[in-house]
């Protein structure tokens, strides 16, 4: 049991027995900052609109508790709104995280992630471009990468996590790499073949 700025919350652990269903069927999961999760199929999945809404919000509400004098009484109830604020999103983000990671593992069997650690990836820079890496690690933070890892390995029936480096300067026809082939995020073309 565990309280939160919105109330209380209680977790219950269950064990289930059962296996999951595999279909056959393999699917590559990449985790990105501007599109959250796309998938080797085509589509992808985006964050829904509410977490957005509720950050600006949350940075206006921010805004109003730094022009409030320390120790007041009307500082310390907008500290509370922000931390409300900030504590909406969480549901929200596990909720849309359990959606998608279900949805992907009823279509496919087998889900392929690179094995990222988001530990090392969001630690804080000590040299310049801080203010980069800040808002790099808060939009790697705010998607929940490791939960949705965690939550594909426990819903798919088979996960594979393939070493993420040169993935996107290989060519997945004839296997060569080539850092020249990616123009930006968006389009690959093969010099090879």
């Amino acid at each position: 049991m565990t309280r939160t700025p919105i109330g209380w919350q209680v977790s219950i652990g269950c064990l289930v027995e059962g296996e999951q269903p595999d279909n056959g069927a393999t699917v590559g999961v990449d985790r990105g900052v501007t599109v959250p999760l796309m998938l080797s199929d085509g589509s992808s999945c985006e964050l829904p609109h509410e977490i957005e809404r509720l950050e600006r919000k949350r940075r206006r509400a921010q805004r109003v508790m730094a022009r409030r004098k320390r120790g007041s009484r009307r500082h310390k109830n907008a500290v509370e709104h922000a931390a409300r604020l900030k504590a909406r999103q969480a549901p929200v983000r596990k909720h849309w995280a359990h959606t998608v990671t279900t949805d992907i593992t009823r279509s496919y069997g087998g889900v392929v992630v690179k094995h990222l650690c988001t530990g090392t990836m969001t630690r804080r820079a000590h040299l310049a471009g801080v203010a980069q890496k800040r808002g790099l690690n808060r939009a790697i933070l705010n998607v929940g990468w490791r939960r949705i890892e965690t939550m594909l390995s426990c819903k798919a029936a088979r996960l594979v996590k393939v070493d993420p480096a040169y993935t996107s300067q290989t060519c997945a026809s004839c296997g060569s790499v080539d850092r020249r082939r990616r123009e930006s995020q968006a389009s690959f073309v093969c010099t090879a073949c």
